[in-house]
């Protein structure tokens, strides 16, 4: 398993953009920043373009959610092509 910092450049950058993704999702069930996140999707719903909901939500806290998404992507660990894991 490697830590973050033995990440390379192009795999840190895919580690902070999956952490992203997984916090839009929970926010977008309303875990976090709720508000803003409801602004979003009641944007997304008004111009009738649910499929841009997570776009619109970027759009209200992305510094919140790529620091959040960041400390996320550093706390992770990361298995090897040659490594085998089991989650629990």
């Amino acid at each position: 398993m490697r830590t973050y910092q033995e990440l390379s450049e192009q795999e840190q950058a895919r580690a902070r953009e999956v952490a992203l993704g997984l916090l839009v999702e929970a926010f977008a069930r309303g875990t976090v920043l709720e508000s803003k996140v409801a602004a979003g999707i009641a944007e997304a719903e008004r111009l009738q373009t649910p499929w841009f909901a997570a776009e619109y939500v970027l759009e209200r806290c992305r510094e919140e959610l790529e620091g959040m998404s960041l400390c996320d992507a550093e706390d992770a660990l990361y298995p090897g092509p040659d490594e085998h894991t089991i989650r629990l």
